[in-house]
């Protein structure tokens, strides 16, 4: 889970070094594509992934798997969770 954070950190520094770019926002400080994704529920925050994460866990008990989690296949399916 590290990584994730730390690629997420990498990615949103490089995209901001860059000043002249015409995809930054000034409000919240999120790039343009960012806030879109937030605002039409295609992006999910930490606690919206939290959610996520226990369903997939929950899923694997259900199906007596042996593996922690049972990921989503369809990214409708996972967003239906946070519904």
């Amino acid at each position: 889970m590290h990584d994730a954070y730390a690629l997420s950190d990498l990615m949103l520094s490089d995209h901001f070094a860059d000043t002249a770019s015409s995809t930054k926002t000034i409000e919240d400080g999120r790039p343009a594509e960012v806030a879109r994704g937030i605002k039409d529920g295609k992006v999910v925050g930490l606690v919206g992934w939290a959610k996520i994460d226990e369903a997939e866990k929950g899923n694997a008990k259900r199906k007596g798997l042996t593996k922690e989690r049972e990921k989503f296949t369809r990214v409708e399916d996972m967003l239906a969770v946070l519904s």
